[in-house]
């Protein structure tokens, strides 16, 4: 694009608020960052980038990614961060959370070894800082604060796309369905 990359909402709001950005994956990025910051709705902010880009840039329409992978509960993966899909699973429980029923803690000591030594447990915590530290916190208020014995052991569910430390604790009714790459003996099968 002219000058570098930015994207304009609908309602005008412009990210970067000034300046510009390098590329199209930092600016799909920063969309990202201030949807979750704001807990707006992540929606597709590859799709929205291209919009914008092709109704007002079509010149550079064709450098724009497109093309989002779906995670088990249908939302976007952006990027390469593990981190932004632990936050988008936290963010679509954090209005649940205190109302939300958790398992008893033995029901979560129980699950929480089915996930220590699973292939699908997948370290979220050393991307974006700033991102981690904001994905932590919003786990910690949706698990109310709970934690089992081993939950230095625990990261996220490359299956499910939510951080095992938290999920351990939820009622399964709010977890949605189970991934089909979930391993037989995952918890998440037999509830």
């Amino acid at each position: 694009m002219p000058g570098g990359w930015h994207y304009r909402d609908a309602s005008g709001y412009r990210i970067p608020h000034t300046s510009e950005l390098p590329g199209p994956r930092e600016v799909v990025d920063a969309i990202l960052e201030f949807r979750l910051e704001n807990q707006m709705p992540a929606g597709n902010p590859e799709a929205d980038l291209e919009n914008y880009v092709c109704t007002n840039f079509p010149n550079f329409c064709s450098d724009v990614p497109t093309t989002p992978v779906p995670n088990s509960q249908n939302q976007s993966i952006v990027g390469n961060k593990f981190v932004d899909t632990i936050a988008l699973w936290a963010n679509s429980l954090y209005d649940l959370a205190g109302r939300m029923n958790l398992v008893t803690p033995k029901e979560a000591e129980v699950r929480a070894t089915a996930c220590v030594n699973c292939p699908m447990q997948t370290v979220w915590e050393g991307d974006c800082p700033r991102c981690v530290e904001n994905a932590q916190r919003i786990t910690k208020i949706v698990r109310q604060g709970k934690e089992v014995s081993q939950w230095r052991k625990l990261h996220g569910c490359a299956a499910q796309g939510f951080c095992t430390r938290t999920a351990v604790h939820i009622e399964r009714q709010y977890l949605g369905p189970v991934n089909p790459t979930a391993p037989d003996y995952c918890w998440m099968r037999k509830e």
